[in-house]
């Protein structure tokens, strides 16, 4: 009797173990799918569950921009969120330059627990008539205050990890945020993939030696790409 249950207690055990290790497995299997874009720190585009493209085709990437590790409205892979993330993030260094999307004025400059350093612009209005914004998150430091108006490929922060939501993750979460109403709130997040200058899925790097036409609401990419002057 003793010699069975010892048996089986080694049973359970092994079984417990095998589970830990199916789970840490499976851990370490999602983990590299959500890393992908530090085996490739420039030109990674994560899966877009938002198509932007009229043709239906994956969002074009320079393969000199830093990578894009989330995509708009991409479902997460460990717990479950109907609303999906609402944003686009991309990987970097602490301390990568991060650029205005576009001209306007900083609206909104501060720190807090969940997304750390935050940068609100208000880009006025658009060719429909929406009120626009752009937001930037887990900023290392912010360069820029309440008040002041800043031009296309501004320096306006560093890219961090500040924030509970960014901790041991170095990334800029970046949101374009329309309204039909200018103090209406909560402003909707729209996919930025819509609005790049070159058009709709096809990411374009800011170059500080380009001009670009101010007649449409058109956004550069927030951080600067490989080999391309910025300052």
């Amino acid at each position: 009797m003793l010699i069975e249950r010892a048996g089986q207690l080694i049973r359970r055990q092994h079984a417990s173990a095998y589970r830990l290790a199916v789970l840490g497995f499976a851990a370490l299997l999602g983990l590299s799918g959500c890393y992908q874009a530090f085996v490739k720190p420039y030109g990674h585009v994560a899966r877009d569950d938002d198509p932007v493209r009229a043709d239906g085709k994956p969002v074009v990437m320079p393969p000199n921009a830093p990578s894009i590790l989330n995509g708009f409205a991409a479902r997460p892979q460990f717990y479950e969120d109907p609303v999906g993330h609402r944003a686009i993030d991309i990987v970097g260094p602490i301390g990568t330059p991060v650029l205005a999307a576009a001209s306007g004025v900083v609206i909104e400059s501060y720190f807090e627990p969940m997304y750390g350093n935050n940068v609100l612009i208000d880009h006025g209005v658009d060719e429909q008539g929406r009120f626009v914004r752009s937001r930037y998150l887990h900023l290392y430091e912010r360069l820029v205050e309440k008040g002041d108006r800043v031009s296309r490929g501004d320096e306006i922060g560093r890219l961090g990890d500040t924030g509970a939501l960014a901790k041991f993750l170095p990334h800029l979460h970046f949101e374009i945020l329309l309204a039909e109403v200018r103090d209406q709130y909560p402003y909707e997040t729209h996919n930025p993939h819509k609005f790049w200058m070159k058009g709709p899925g096809i990411v374009t790097c800011f170059n500080s030696g380009q001009h670009y036409p101010e007649t449409a609401f058109r956004i550069v990419y927030p951080v600067p790409c490989k080999g391309v002057p910025f300052r």
